[in-house]
């Protein structure tokens, strides 16, 4: 028995783990697959993509109707992008064969064509197939004579050539006129275009090329040391127009002219306006050069108010702020100043809040000069952009923000200084008008810009011949320089007592000083001088000098200068009075004596004698003392005297006698005092006042 036995083998298929490919997933890959099989990106839209999508869901709701059968598998016969191309790559492989066929044949057709006057050179292009298919020299070509036309044929074809070069000879005889007409009228234009822009250059204005039209001309009418926006505006394209006259094209600048518009305004009403600059006459406002000019004003105006925007924004400290497009200098509670740029003609500001109506003109005087200064120091900051970049540069620039021009500040300056000298003025006549009334001497004298009134030397030939080189100072520049440097003015005063003072007022809004500063200086005297011998006795020596004052003092406010004069006032009158020795009244029998011996004269209270505005007169026999006091305040003069026995209580006299603008005053301070130095004191038109302490204090 044979047995027989099969083995079962198992065949098992050993594969490395499949990597993950990081490069299959990016973008980088994804956009060639997409290109490969979609095509270009751009024709890949989402309504495209939606509609695939219903398709394909279509497709499987069709094919899941029925009971899908075990073991079929689902065939997708939509041709992909990849078979539409290979197509389309043998159909175009199909027709180049084709016309490739095609030349071989015209070629060999020719080529046995000629094979029977030159066999040689016809072998040459001749193909093998067709040279083994058809012997040479068996193709020829005979030339057979055209047939003969009858002659009214011949003459209808002469007809009709003749007619056609007649139709062909006026064609072109039309075009030449037309083309003469053409280039008469282009020369017209030309001409005329030509000589508007002689008539620009001869009149000034620089003609160029424009930087990024070469064939187009241009004017610039700009400022080379403007600002860098401005200065790009200041040149624009001379266009010719369809009638060859030229047109002055800005390109996206408003053509709209604007200009600077200063105006006062006091107590909420405008007073002043500046004036705005002529407009050319109707007929004269379309010519290039007056179009050139107003674009050139008006760059520079927006080019002004620019700058004065930038500056105003250092100037807050000072009252100066931006309410609207619109610059405003407050001076004081009621004063301010208001500049804006409006269109050329507009006579009010479009803004309800600013625009005010012209109640009077008083002030235009002013806002034009405001006006007229504004442009001049913009004109002067041009002139030193220009000598500061014609000067040699430093070995290391760094580039630095260009600060703002100083165009509001020496306009301000001038605004407050002569806002500070109309109040010194009246601060002056305050204290001296009292004086004078009391009969003393008192007296001021005001010498305003001290700096400014020297006159301006002009400079040699050689110094205007290297003004550039050597930044030698023109007249007008030196006279520039004074009104933007600092402002001095110098008030000279005398007071009672010999007293003499020198009052100077700086104006400045640079470093060290901003705002106003006020100097008092005390000029040494007789009265003041040191003494020479002290007194010893202790009698009333009328000449003993006193303490001097301060020799100089700085104030920054015109309310400390005010109570510094106020209190100088006072003790030049102490000192006056000091000085002041009345003659004895005479004694007689029957008269009683009003002075007893031994009695001094008024004498300054305390130690500081010369720094303080109290008086005492000693009565020793009648053990009374009697003090005075003088006080000044602006527009009136007042003195206080009493007596006190030690006991306390008493009675004080006051005496308002020179006080400006009262009624009723009989005596002067002379008098007063004399009547104040008596016992019993006499006095005229001193009214009486109790008193439950010392008068004087």
């Amino acid at each position: 028995m044979e047995c027989s036995a099969s083995t079962d083998t198992l065949s098992l298929s050993l594969r490395a783990w499949p990597e993950y490919n990081v490069n299959a997933s990016s973008l980088s890959s994804i956009i060639p697959r997409i290109s490969q099989q979609r095509g270009h990106i751009r024709n890949i839209t989402e309504e495209g993509l939606l509609e695939e999508i219903k398709a394909a869901e279509t497709d499987d709701h069709t094919a899941n109707v029925g009971e899908p059968q075990e073991g079929v598998t689902r065939v997708d016969h939509t041709p992909s992008r990849m078979d539409e191309v290979l197509r389309a790559r043998q159909e175009i492989v199909k027709q180049i064969e084709a016309a490739s066929h095609e030349a071989y044949r015209a070629l060999d057709f020719i080529s046995l064509l000629l094979s029977k006057d030159t066999p040689r050179t016809a072998e040459i292009s001749l193909s093998q197939g067709t040279q083994l298919l058809v012997p040479l020299g068996s193709l020829g070509a005979d030339k057979i004579p055209a047939p003969q036309l009858p002659l009214e044929g011949q003459r209808d074809q002469d007809l009709i050539s003749r007619g056609w070069k007649l139709q062909g000879l006026e064609n072109t005889a039309e075009s030449l006129l037309r083309s003469a007409d053409r280039l008469e009228k282009e020369v017209e234009s030309e001409c005329k275009y030509w000589t508007q822009i002689l008539a620009v250059r001869d009149k000034g204005w620089s003609v160029c090329r424009l930087p990024r039209e070469r064939h187009t001309l241009g004017v610039r009418f700009g400022f080379g040391e403007a600002a860098a926006g401005f200065k790009e505006r200041g040149l624009a394209a001379l266009r010719r127009g369809e009638d060859g006259g030229i047109t002055l094209d800005q390109g996206i600048v408003s053509s709209q002219i604007k200009t600077v518009r200063v105006r006062m305004r006091r107590s909420n009403a405008i007073t002043g306006t500046s004036t705005a600059p002529e407009q050319p006459k109707p007929e004269d406002s379309a010519s290039i050069e007056n179009l050139i000019l107003q674009a050139r004003n008006s760059v520079y105006e927006e080019e002004l108010f620019y700058e004065l925007s930038r500056e105003a924004r250092q100037l807050a400290n000072q009252g100066v702020r931006t309410v609207d497009d619109t610059i405003v200098l407050s001076l004081g509670d009621t004063t301010q100043i208001l500049i804006d740029l409006i269109p050329v003609g507009e006579a009010t500001s479009t803004n309800s809040e600013q625009s005010q109506p012209l109640c009077d003109t008083s002030d235009d005087d002013v806002a034009q000069g405001i006006a007229l200064a504004l442009r001049i120091l913009l004109s002067y900051a041009h002139r030193l952009n220009l000598k500061r970049r014609s000067q040699l540069p430093p070995p290391i620039d760094r580039k630095r923000p260009i600060p703002p021009h100083f165009i509001l500040h020496p306009i301000l300056v001038h605004l407050l200084h002569q806002q500070a000298l109309r109040a010194l003025t009246s601060l002056l006549e305050s204290l001296v008008a009292p004086a004078v009334a009391a009969g003393l001497h008192a007296s001021y004298s005001l010498s305003t810009y001290t700096n400014c009134t020297s006159p301006v030397k002009p400079p040699t030939a050689i110094a205007t011949q290297m003004t550039w080189k050597t930044a030698v100072s023109t007249p007008a520049d030196t006279v520039v320089d004074r009104f933007k440097d600092r402002l001095e003015s110098i008030a000279a005063i005398h007071f009672p007592g010999n007293q003499k003072l020198t009052l100077e007022v700086y104006t400045a809004l640079y470093l060290p000083l901003l705002g106003t500063e006020y100097i008092i200086t005390t000029k040494p005297n007789q009265s003041t001088a040191p003494p020479t011998q002290p007194n010893t006795e202790g009698t009333n020596d009328k000449t003993q000098p006193q303490p001097l004052l301060p020799p100089m003092v700085r104030f920054n406010s015109l309310n400390e200068t005010t109570l510094y004069l106020a209190w100088t006032l006072s003790r030049s009158i102490v000192e006056e009075i000091r000085l002041f020795t009345p003659p004895p009244p005479p004694v007689t029998e029957s008269a009683t004596p009003t002075s007893l011996p031994g009695e001094v004269g008024w004498e300054p209270l305390g130690d500081q004698r010369g720094m303080t505005t109290e008086l005492q007169k000693s009565f020793p026999q009648r053990a009374h003392i009697r003090r005075m006091k003088v006080e000044v305040v602006p527009d009136k003069l007042t003195l206080r005297w009493g007596e006190t026995n030690g006991k306390g209580g008493g009675k004080v006299y006051v005496w308002e006698g020179a006080l400006v603008g009262g009624e009723g005053q009989k005596e002067t301070l002379v008098g007063v005092v004399r009547g104040a130095g008596e016992f019993p004191a006499t006095s005229v038109s001193a009214r009486q006042e109790e008193m439950s302490s010392s008068p004087a204090r």
